[in-house]
């Protein structure tokens, strides 16, 4: 009689065995996997403190690998997969204007010489495609003369414009800011052609294709962000420059905007039935035009109140709906947002509120900032571990779309240089 005990040693013995193993279904090994619990449990990696100095770090090298991607024509390449050493040139003309903006916000910000060429380049690329548009007297921006026109493309163009402008008050004469100034009033005109009566912007221009009725037109929550945010860089630079007229009434029309865009996506978002994708691409453009708003009317109090309530409105669902922390993607674009809501938070005297967003910018910023090839915090990422020494120098400074990841996308680049530039100016002092 074979014992109990040598009868587990035997099946023991045949699960051993090859032949056994290759009996087992393969799904079946996954779900032995599965059911252990460490499977489910994600390593806890080391986190690097954010200092001063490594942003500066950090800001640098992404400057210097978007400058990297420049064309001789002005405009950039799109990504770079550095596992496979391919260039993916899936363009798109906003993402395009975005880097541009990247650039003549550097220029603006920590001026050099290379930077200004990279900057003068881009722009020149934009307003040598200017055109007039077939059934208005409108002049406008077009990308590489796609017959699109993407509102969000022209918005970004009139930020980077004037970016450009602020930095180069030293350095230009009157006479030479003159085609700069003739592009942001003719694109600042587009804008308002694009205006509708809901607080939103239609979100494009056909060229070849009759104009929608006012009610039927679409728009993007994404678009709609740019363009107000692009009317309040625009106020703020005319305040500053009252020698340059305004082609649009800017003010009256941020002040109708505002509300309309914070009513339709936040609280019809967040009712039943609502959309918060909608409140995601309005997210952090809606957070920085509070904060430059709640900059630019410090008197008018009904305003303040509600540039707060809308960033963190905007902010709670990003972080405890969204769940922005849990969140597997590049998020560099929140801390856009969540720096914007730190400041009004801040100015408004709500410590604890600010604390939070700190906290959570933190958690954020320390992590994606290890997404960086060959930035202050790469040694912290596995997986660069794994090509070490084999990472192509065209990807430093880069940052890739995922911790595991060897994509990098222009805009993924321009969005946590930004955010990175903000953290430093407005957090991270030291």
């Amino acid at each position: 009689m074979i014992s109990k005990f040598a009868n587990a040693i035997l099946l023991l013995l045949l699960l051993s065995t090859p032949a056994f193993a290759q009996s087992i279904p393969s799904w079946r090994l996954q779900l032995a996997d599965f059911a252990k619990m460490e499977k489910w449990q994600k390593e806890k990696l080391p986190t690097p403190t954010i200092t001063g100095e490594a942003l500066d770090e950090a800001i640098d090298a992404a400057g210097l690998y978007i400058m990297n991607q420049q064309f001789p024509e002005g405009n950039f390449h799109y990504a770079y997969e550095f596992t496979t050493k391919t260039e993916d040139e899936d363009d798109n003309q906003v993402r395009q204007a975005g880097a541009t903006w990247a650039v003549a916000n550097l220029c603006r910000d920590r001026f050099t010489e290379p930077l200004r060429r990279s900057a003068l380049l881009a722009l020149d690329f934009f307003i040598h495609n200017q055109r007039g548009l077939p059934d208005s007297t409108q002049v406008v921006t077009t990308y590489k003369a796609e017959p699109r026109i993407r509102t969000g493309m022209v918005a970004l163009f009139c930020i980077s414009l004037i970016d450009f402008l602020d930095g180069q008050d030293k350095y230009i004469t009157a006479a030479q800011k003159e085609p700069f100034i003739t592009a942001l009033q003719n694109n600042l005109k587009f804008l308002k052609f694009q205006e509708l009566p809901n607080g939103s912007w239609r979100e494009d221009y056909e060229l070849n294709a009759p104009r929608l009725p006012e009610e039927f037109a679409p728009f993007s929550p994404y678009f709609d962000g740019e363009s107000l945010l692009a009317y309040l860089f625009a106020l703020r630079y005319y305040r500053k420059h009252p020698e340059y007229t305004p082609p649009i009434q800017l003010e009256e029309r941020i002040q109708d905007a505002l509300p309309k865009l914070l009513s339709k996506y936040t609280v019809e978002c967040f009712v039943p039935g609502g959309d918060t994708d909608f409140t995601k691409g309005f997210y952090q453009w809606g957070c920085m035009s509070c904060a430059m708003a709640s900059e630019l009317f410090p008197d008018d109090e009904n305003l303040q109140k509600l540039c707060l309530d809308g960033v963190l409105a905007l902010t709670w669902w990003q972080l405890l709906d969204h769940k922005l922390l849990d969140r597997q993607g590049n998020t560099g674009y929140a801390v856009e947002g969540l720096v914007s809501a730190f400041i009004l938070a801040q100015k408004a005297g709500r410590e604890h509120d600010a604390q939070v967003i700190k906290d959570a910018i933190d958690v954020v910023l320390a992590r994606i900032m290890t997404w960086q090839v060959g930035g202050p915090f790469h040694k912290f990422n596995p997986f660069f571990k794994e090509w070490d020494g084999k990472i192509p120098d065209k990807a430093f400074g880069g940052i890739t779309s995922a911790q595991d990841s060897g994509y990098i996308r222009i805009d993924i680049v321009q969005h946590q240089l930004h955010a990175m530039l903000m953290a430093r100016k407005y957090i991270y002092q030291d």
